[in-house]
């Protein structure tokens, strides 16, 4: 992606929720934050937790919402 990835939850109901971005290591480059309501939509804008825009390459989203783990890799292509 460039600019921005959207990322979509759809959840039945409130749980405890979580996303984060790692980087091919295995470190947290950003965390998202997660509001209560049942569906939201999160947008990474290629940055980490300080603000700096990342290097372009290969990224994790890893999402855990009601104790299940899900991590999909991405590639951020740059150019914020």
């Amino acid at each position: 992606f460039r600019g921005e990835l959207a990322i979509r939850l759809g959840v039945s109901e409130p749980s405890n929720r979580s996303v984060k971005l790692l980087d091919r290591a295995g470190r947290v480059v950003r965390e998202l934050a997660v509001e209560t309501g049942a569906h939201n939509q999160l947008v990474w804008d290629g940055t980490d937790r300080l603000g700096r825009e990342v290097s372009p390459g290969v990224y994790f989203c890893q999402v855990e919402v009601g104790g299940r783990s899900v991590t999909r890799p991405v590639v951020y292509l740059g150019e914020r």
